[in-house]
């Protein structure tokens, strides 16, 4: 137990100092991050609500954004701080995850989130992900545990992790709904009369939407005036989650091969991984309906990405990013020599991108950083009747 204790401590360890490196970003806070920023700052309860009420997120982040704030100041590492703080501590739920099959596979949960150069970079923004990581990572770790043991403990757990996940991100339903398709599927014999009645409700109440649902898909949007989808997107959906090398973090080329110099740090980590979850997958029922749940929320964001209703983002399916772990790190390979050497090289991958690469994930600089145009106004020696002029998004 107290060597349980130690090898997990020394990767939640490990989690930390790669979120914590580079924090401080020259550029300060960008754009999205200052929007959070301002909507967790209004001084009244009645002007934050309002805040949040003109956003298209649910309202979970800000509140626990304020609530940080209200404690420990809005200093922009602070801030930051405060997307770490779920970033580690998703790494011992992790292992709780991977545990559920065995000890190795908790460690190779924990380890794998702690070098992940996506949640790096998340847990280093002022933005929803991290907590939404830590979330759902939560919520998976009490699906498999209702699957194993339907007990009332896990279910309470299940439905309130489910909840959290809707109550901090729109997009999420999606992942609900496939999700609860999963828990069913495995539960249906056992709890027949249940499960019916559940989806009897489901239905009645998604009938009573069909106007909305319908207006959703055939009103005009501009949602991707800024970044359309291109097939090339499914492909950095993998590399993103898999490799250290950040390419669809706000847009991505149409050329999946942009950059043959970084070419090897995305394609080798990411056959790794996608190997691994193959191996898992294969011929076990348990496993194919966890990434069914991936493949199912997948489809839903590219259908809406192609019909112009959503822009597709690795980061919007983030709450899929747990399974995919999950699958990678419980593999089975009869040759002990060569899952090894897999393993071994994918972190020596992973980790020499961080360290050494100029554009590593804690390396990245932020688009439209607020903070080099204040600094310029602060040394500008404005006088009275000066003129400003602002451009943005030219």
């Amino acid at each position: 137990m107290k060597k349980n204790l130690i090898i997990l401590s020394l990767l939640c360890l490990a989690a930390l100092v790669l979120r914590l490196i580079f924090i401080n970003k020259p550029e300060g806070l960008w754009n999205d991050e200052y929007v959070c920023w301002q909507i967790a700052s209004h001084p009244t309860l009645k002007v934050f609500w309002h805040a949040i009420k003109s956003q298209c997120h649910m309202p979970l982040y800000y509140i626990y954004l304020r609530f940080l704030m209200s404690i420990f100041g809005d200093s922009d590492i602070i801030l930051r701080l405060t997307s770490v703080l779920p970033g580690v501590a998703a790494i011992p739920v992790m292992y709780l995850i991977g545990k559920e099959k065995d000890e190795i596979s908790g460690y190779m949960c924990a380890g794998f989130s702690a070098i992940s150069s996506f949640l790096i970079y998340y847990s280093q923004e002022v933005r929803f992900y991290s907590l939404l990581f830590l979330i759902s990572a939560l919520c998976l770790l009490y699906t498999i545990r209702v699957v194993k043991n339907p007990s009332k403990k896990n279910v309470v757990f299940a439905i309130i992790y489910n909840f959290l996940i809707v109550a901090t991100h729109t997009i999420l339903l999606v992942f609900v709904f496939f999700k609860l398709i999963f828990i069913s599927v495995f539960l249906f014999k056992q709890y027949k009369k249940f499960i019916v009645v559940i989806w009897s409700v489901i239905v009645i109440f998604g009938l009573s939407m069909s106007g909305l649902i319908l207006k959703i898909l055939t009103t005009q949007t501009f949602s991707q005036w800024w970044d359309q989808f291109s097939i090339s997107k499914i492909g950095f959906l993998f590399t993103d989650y898999f490799s250290p090398v950040l390419t669809n973090l706000i847009g991505a080329p149409t050329n999946f091969l942009y950059s043959p110099e970084t070419a090897p740090f995305m394609i080798i980590p990411t056959l790794i991984a996608v190997v691994f979850i193959a191996n898992a997958v294969y011929k076990n029922k348990f496993n194919i309906g966890l990434f069914a749940v991936f493949l199912g929320t997948i489809a839903i964001i590219t259908i809406a990405s192609v019909l112009g209703k959503l822009v597709f983002i690795t980061k919007y399916s983030i709450e899929v990013y747990p399974i995919l772990i999950y699958l990678a790190c419980i593999s089975e390979f009869k040759n002990k020599t060569f899952k090894n050497t897999l393993i071994i090289l994918y972190c020596v991958i992973s980790l020499s991108y961080i360290v050494f690469h100029p554009n590593s994930a804690p390396k990245m600089r932020r688009a439209e950083g607020h903070k080099i145009a204040v600094d310029l106004i602060k040394n500008a020696n404005i006088k009275d009747g000066d003129w400003l002029l602002f451009e943005y998004y030219n």
